[in-house]
């Protein structure tokens, strides 16, 4: 359940790879990502894993990093000339986080988050409960020592700088 992250060919497999993994992984990045040279999908971690970005700067990434996930860690990353843009919920990190979640120390400078038909957030487009409808969940997101610079933010339903819609 431990993968090292340390070259953009490792984001583009996990980008193809990370649904089918197992619940609670540990990526940790050891190196600084230009991923100028990879158009790739949004990742999907598996639900309660952690990111731990070593203090390390992902850049040039043209999606959302995380695209929809569920109940995840994610801290020390730092995300540089991010331009996420799509049809629903867009966020640089998160376009929409199922459930309890917490970022330490993650931060976005110059980047670019719009949508036609959702939420748009600097940092998460949409954050939810893991299941919707299920107001008995108690759902804790914390966002410690995080930053933006820089980063535009347009949505068509609703727009925030660190998140575009709590529900």
């Amino acid at each position: 359940n431990r993968y090292i992250i340390d070259e953009a060919a490792d984001i583009a497999w996990l980008s193809e790879n990370g649904a089918t993994l197992t619940s609670n992984s540990i990526f940790l990045q050891t190196k600084d990502i230009d991923m100028a040279s990879k158009a790739i999908s949004s990742i999907k971690l598996p639900a309660g894993s952690t990111y731990d970005g070593g203090g390390k700067t992902i850049k040039n990434f043209a999606n959302s990093l995380f695209g929809d996930a569920t109940s995840i860690i994610v801290k020390d990353l730092t995300l540089e000339n991010i331009v996420a843009s799509g049809s629903t919920h867009i966020g640089t990190l998160v376009n929409t986080l199922h459930g309890s979640s917490s970022f330490t120390n993650v931060s976005v400078s110059n980047g670019t988050v719009s949508t036609t038909n959702g939420a748009a957030g600097g940092m998460v487009g949409y954050i939810v409960r893991t299941t919707e409808k299920d107001r008995s969940e108690t759902l804790n997101v914390s966002f410690a020592g995080c930053k933006l610079n820089g980063v535009s933010v347009s949505g068509s339903a609703s727009e925030g700088k660190f998140v575009g819609l709590l529900r």
